[in-house]
């Protein structure tokens, strides 16, 4: 084994293990949060704000499916400034959003 490969697989295995750790960390934080808030709104606030700092993504937004009218209505966003995005209507199966609602499945974008 060539000494240039164990540097890359060292390094590979060093970065997934503190990608781990903050994955960990995130998770702990947001039990704590998650315990010591009693307002619904409160709560759902620091779920996205974690999940965007966890992904380390621009924006972050939570999507909750309302039966009765058929779609998905964003309920709470994250790092976004856009009015007309934290009111979005996501009708089943259109768009990425309207898809994970639909096919009720995680959707990996690389």
């Amino acid at each position: 084994m060539s000494g240039r490969y164990f540097w890359r697989y060292g390094c590979g295995r060093h970065n997934r293990s503190r990608r781990r750790e903050a994955e960990l960390s995130a998770l702990y934080e947001t039990v704590g949060d998650l315990v010591a808030l009693r307002d619904v709104d409160a709560v759902l606030e620091a779920i996205v704000r974690r999940a965007r700092k966890l992904l380390d993504t621009d924006t972050a937004y939570l999507a909750l499916y309302d039966p009765e009218r058929g779609h998905a209505y964003v309920r709470e966003t994250n790092g976004s400034v856009s009015a007309e995005f934290q009111h979005l209507l996501m009708p089943l199966g259109a768009g990425l959003g309207g898809l994970v609602v639909q096919t009720a499945s995680p959707l990996l974008q690389q």
